[in-house]
């Protein structure tokens, strides 16, 4: 059976024209950035998954321009994009391959830098440092598989199951330890500012410390012989201690034993102690006088400014105060002498008599006065001894 011409050359222009273009490439209606109203930019891929010419190309969720084409370059792919002459993008701006949704088509998502540089000429080519992909659907998936079939899910339960037996009776307790928890962390962080100022004081530290490593280290090597030497003399340390520790004890026995008598101690202390402080300045001020009378230690340097001081002094010398400082009182004192008529003489005479005549019969009586009437016998006294004076107790006559 014979086919009609006309369908045989149908069939034949259908096919030839299949060979010659892919619908892909062909452009699609409202695309952007084909022909004349957009430039050119090439970006390198490790992986482009499922893109395909005609995909979108976005920028915050708005189309700024279209996939024209996807080359592959050795083990890399270069898609060449059409994008909108107002659209300046920067030399350091990124490019992604996404997907729109779980089954949707896939796009290439640009994302601004930061810190722009530069801005992107007509033919730039951008590597693949600043390209990638987005996970895809399938990538999820496998994911979620690796993680219930081997990710210990398995095990959950036997970790519930033991947490449950270890807070079984212990609700309060647990609630408190992690309210105290809380209140650590709550407290660690109002301290940040001192925590890392301590951290900071510590890495100061550490680096003088490592400045001065050579110095540490010849520090530490003059220690080893002075530990050697505690070495050697360790029996003997471990022996003065024990009998530290024994003196100790006999100390303690001692306070315990005599503890009455030291508080009766203290106690006959305390008048004396009053006494001392009731006394003021006295004490000191005696102790200024005390080797440089009459002048005080202050003043003895200013006391004798040339060949002569002046010195006020008040002196007893009469007869009978020099014989009662030097002679002692004698047993029975003159009375008939007036220092008004008597003489000098007659009083320097009386007090010798009175003294050879002790000096002769120790504890011996004076003589009697000759004006003095004689006592009668009925009323007459055994003579006392008279006191030591200075004069006696220099002679040893007392």
């Amino acid at each position: 059976m014979r086919m009609p011409t006309s369908l045989v050359a149908v069939v034949a222009i259908m096919l030839t024209g299949g060979c010659l273009a892919h619908p892909n490439e062909m452009a699609l209606p409202g695309q952007v950035a084909l022909g004349d109203d957009g430039y050119t930019v090439n970006a390198s891929f490790a992986s482009v998954d499922n893109l395909v010419p005609n995909s979108a190309v976005q920028r915050d969720d708005v189309v700024i321009g279209t996939v024209t084409a996807i080359e592959v370059e050795g083990w890399d792919a270069v898609v060449t994009m059409r994008l909108l002459d107002d659209v300046k993008l920067p030399e350091n701006v990124s490019f992604t391959v996404g997907q729109k949704t779980l089954l949707g088509a896939q796009f290439v998502d640009v994302v601004d830098p930061t810190e722009p540089v530069g801005t992107l000429a007509d033919g730039a080519t951008v590597d693949q440092e600043v390209t990638g992909l987005y996970p895809a659907t399938e990538d999820i998936l496998a994911a979620v598989s690796l993680l219930l079939n081997n990710g210990g899910l398995s095990q959950l339960s036997t970790i519930t199951t033991e947490l449950n037996t270890t807070l079984a009776d212990r609700v309060p307790q647990a609630r408190d330890a992690v309210t105290r928890l809380n209140d650590l962390t709550t407290t660690l962080d109002n301290r940040r500012g001192e925590i890392v100022a301590t951290l900071e004081s510590l890495n100061s530290l550490a680096g003088q410390v490592a400045e001065q490593r050579d110095t540490v280290t010849a520090a530490i090597g003059s220690i080893s012989p002075g530990l050697q030497a505690l070495e050697n003399q360790r029996t003997d340390l471990v022996s003065a201690a024990t009998a530290l520790g024994q003196f100790s004890s006999v100390t303690n026995q001692l306070i315990n034993t005599s503890q009455e008598a030291l508080l009766a101690n203290l106690g006959a202390l305390e008048p004396l102690l009053a006494d001392l402080q009731a006394s003021g300045n006295a004490l000191p001020r005696s102790l200024d006088l005390l080797l440089t009378v009459p002048f005080p230690v202050s003043t003895t340097q200013n006391a004798l400014k040339g060949d002569y001081a002046n010195l006020f002094i008040t002196l007893d010398a009469s007869i009978p105060a020099l014989a009662s400082a030097f002679f002692g009182p004698t047993l029975n004192p003159p009375s008939d002498i007036n220092p008004a008529s008597a003489s000098p003489d007659a009083e320097v005479a009386q007090a010798l008599d009175g003294l050879l005549q002790r000096l002769t019969t120790p504890g011996a009586p004076a003589p009697p006065q000759s004006a003095a009437p004689e006592p009668s016998p009925s009323t007459t006294s055994p003579p006392t001894q008279a006191p030591c004076n200075l004069l006696s107790q220099l002679l040893g006559m007392c």
